[in-house]
């Protein structure tokens, strides 16, 4: 197995995190990593804001919404396991871009693979009150917020496990802090012609 087919095959999504900060080197490595994304024109609008500050993170995790198909004393991390580090991408063109969620899903690939590269685990987190976190970081109205990227060391573990097409596909926890993500097998996904 290549070192890529490595790290792709067992970068998952992690939601407990070890509370140590990430370091500057690495965070820097992260944030380049969505230079490296292709992006649709490469008209470039969107923009991220790395959230390090205790206080900043304090007042963003109320507003966030984490695994909806787990119960919510499962899927939410508790204090001392909260992320210590988010990024928010924003969309700058003013809803003229059509294609910012392709090329924020582009730029959100190269980071948390970047991160897991670095043994950073990352959620994506789509379900934030949006509004709220415009006002705690300030930002100007003109600006469209996309996703926030929850990142830190993982203090939990996530597995595949593959299933036939067809079963059920939610995610579960087993165990105090092990997610199992079932997955359709390839030969189930995949058309050759």
């Amino acid at each position: 197995m290549t070192d890529l087919e490595q790290l792709l095959k067992t970068k998952r999504t992690h939601r407990e995190f070890k509370q140590i900060p990430i370091s500057d080197e690495d965070t820097a490595y992260i944030v380049r990593a969505q230079q490296y994304a292709s992006c649709s024109r490469n008209e470039q609008h969107l923009r991220y804001v790395v959230i390090r500050s205790p206080s900043l993170r304090d007042a963003i995790y109320p507003h966030t919404h984490w695994a909806g198909r787990l119960p919510r004393d499962l899927g939410f991390p508790s204090r001392d396991k909260r992320p210590t580090m988010y990024i928010l991408v924003l969309d700058l063109s003013g809803g003229q871009n059509k294609r910012a969620d392709l090329n924020a899903g582009l730029a959100i690939a190269n980071m948390t693979l970047a991160a897991w590269d670095r043994g950073i685990g990352c959620c994506i987190i789509g379900n934030f009150a949006r509004a709220r976190v415009k006002e705690i970081l300030q930002l100007s109205d003109n600006c469209a917020l996309m996703y926030l990227l929850a990142m830190g060391y993982p203090s939990d573990s996530s597995r595949i496990a593959e299933i036939p097409f067809g079963e059920d596909c939610s995610y579960y926890q087993e165990g105090p802090s092990q997610l199992v993500v079932p997955k359709y097998q390839v030969e189930d996904m995949c058309e050759y012609r």
